[in-house]
């Protein structure tokens, strides 16, 4: 899901893309058909381009009128998409089940490959860009969460390894400093990245049946959501 000026975009089970007007609160009645399940999906600078990650490749979206159309479309080589993330300056990252970070440029509707990021023993279940562009996180279907430096291409913490089970989830505080994750292990962790695993804070079976998303709503302000069917808003 994501929110594109006055619209929300959802992708679902039936493997399309459908929009549904704030304003107005309802549903459009079109669909863009994106020939794949979709994994997850990330909203460019400028609002006009959609990539969402497939289980048959990536898909890039454009506005076109009132609407949306498929643009562009690639099909990854001996690995499957399974996350993507778009950072404020328009390089992509792909989480892939073959336990890298799959970075692309974007440009118009094209993708073109670039480097790859190795350190996960497990395939990637989520990634994120940090706000200011200089960090991504990543984590994996194992317990580790890494962040990694864009510049120099290589993990900063390697010790962030305190969820018991597969990550399902994370996102970044406005200031870039904070990264909050959730599992299926019912927990969800607030790390601080520049001093250390030893300030985090632990959201003891915050969902029970697993945590499904969490996103910073304030700098001191979490919302997340479980498979209990709950929202919750945390003050960290």
């Amino acid at each position: 899901m994501a929110v594109v000026g006055d619209e929300v975009l959802t992708c679902g089970l039936d493997d399309t893309l459908r929009r549904t007007s704030l304003e107005l609160m309802e549903a459009a009645p079109d669909a863009l058909a994106l020939g794949g399940q979709p994994l997850g999906m990330a909203v460019a600078p400028g609002g006009t381009t959609v990539v969402v990650a497939t289980s048959k490749g990536l898909v890039v979206v454009q506005r076109e009128g009132a609407g949306w159309k498929v643009a562009g479309q690639t099909a990854p080589s001996g690995w499957s998409a399974t996350s993507v993330a778009v950072s404020a300056s328009g390089e992509v990252a792909v989480g892939g089940d073959d336990s890298k970070v799959h970075l692309y440029t974007l440009s118009g509707a094209a993708l073109s490959p670039g480097p790859a990021l190795e350190a996960h023993p497990k395939p990637i279940t989520k990634v994120a860009y940090s706000p200011d562009g200089k960090r991504l996180a990543s984590t994996d279907a194992g317990k580790e969460v890494i962040v990694w430096d864009l510049a120099a291409k290589t993990p900063i913490n390697r010790d962030m390894v305190y969820h018991q089970a597969r990550l399902t989830a994370v996102d970044w505080s406005p200031d870039s400093r904070r990264l909050v994750t959730g599992s299926i292990d019912n927990h969800v962790i607030v790390w601080d990245v520049e001093k250390g695993v030893k300030e985090r804070v632990f959201l003891d079976r915050a969902h029970i049946g697993g945590v499904t998303c969490v996103k910073f709503a304030e700098p001191t302000r979490i919302v997340t959501t479980g498979a209990d069917s709950n929202i919750k808003v945390w003050v960290v």
